[in-house]
């Protein structure tokens, strides 16, 4: 998910089962984080990370049943980890494998990938939250989840 979305990794430990919508393969981020300059937003993930999301949801959450937009309507915490404890396995996978690798990284990593696929840069700004509110509310573009999955 953080390869994938771009999104900070608090942001991901906040998410919700019910913010992940597997129609789509987006993350529903919008009540997670909100300052001044940073404003969480609409993200997406791909078909790959959906099957192991689905298998994970599956076997923490059985019981769960998907909407018809496939959004599976519970407040629990899709990973109920500390943010110390994912920082601890990336140093932990660095230390063994002898790359470098944090959850900033793979932020950077998914921002050069949109990069090189041609999305404009005011999308990958609100896929990472670098659109504060009132930058979107004066402006016309369409960050509609259609839009931005286009």
């Amino acid at each position: 998910m953080l390869q994938n979305s771009g999104l900070r990794i608090g942001e991901i430990l906040s998410l919700k089962i019910k913010d992940v919508e597997f129609l789509h393969d987006s993350i529903d981020a919008t009540e997670i984080h909100e300052g001044k300059t940073k404003h969480s937003w609409i993200s997406f993930f791909t078909e790959e990370t959906a099957n192991h999301l689905e298998d994970y949801i599956a076997s923490t959450h059985g019981d769960l049943v998907q909407d018809e937009n496939w959004r599976i309507n519970s407040d629990a915490p899709l990973f109920p980890i500390s943010k110390r404890s994912v920082q601890q396995a990336f140093q932990k996978t660095s230390e063994m494998t002898g790359i470098e690798i944090n959850p900033h990284l793979l932020r950077t990593v998914f921002t050069e990938k949109c990069t090189k696929a041609g999305i404009k840069d005011k999308h990958i700004d609100a896929f990472c939250g670098r659109t504060p509110k009132g930058v979107l509310a004066k402006h016309y573009s369409d960050y509609s989840v259609e839009s931005l999955r286009e």
